[in-house]
């Protein structure tokens, strides 16, 4: 499992692992995003706009990243392009799987470094230096949000 990949780790870490992804096989998340997948692999324009959207998001990411600035035209037109590849039922399906598991790999992420004393700390100004969260609704995980809108997701 973490041969080759520069990973460092000892075996009762890979068969945590092991452990872990066989539990999370059966997980709806994992399964449903498994099933999203194999459905848009069957549908040849549905793959096609999908990848068209992400190599236009990853160039604007690339450009943002390189410190240059983008206009508020291109961002209008990512979302209207999104917002049309969002009608497609099978990607519009598998972006909205995509989205529930990295919710839960977000939660998975969160329980291991709370596991490990790592628990990330609350944004300035809410709850105080025990850990205890401020005022109703302050210090309150969102679920993790795809970087594209989906029609029928607020």
């Amino acid at each position: 499992m973490a041969e080759g990949n520069g990973w460092d780790l000892s075996p009762d870490i890979q068969a945590a692992i092991r452990k872990l992804a066989e539990s999370l096989a059966a997980r709806d998340e994992v399964k449903e995003l498994k099933a999203a997948r194999a459905e848009l692999d069957r549908h040849e324009a549905a793959r096609i706009m999908l990848r068209d959207l992400r190599q236009r998001e990853r160039r604007l990411a690339e450009r943002q990243m390189a410190g240059e600035k983008i206009s508020d035209q291109e961002l209008e037109e990512l979302r209207q392009v999104a917002g049309v590849v969002g009608f497609n039922p099978y990607v519009r399906a598998l972006l909205e799987a995509e989205l529930r598991y990295a919710t839960l790999m977000a939660g998975i992420q969160r329980a291991l470094e709370e596991a490990l004393g790592f628990a990330p700390e609350p944004p300035d100004g809410e709850g105080d230096a025990s850990g205890e969260q401020g005022a109703a609704g302050r210090g309150k995980v969102e679920p993790a949000r795809s970087r594209l809108w989906v029609p029928g997701q607020p």
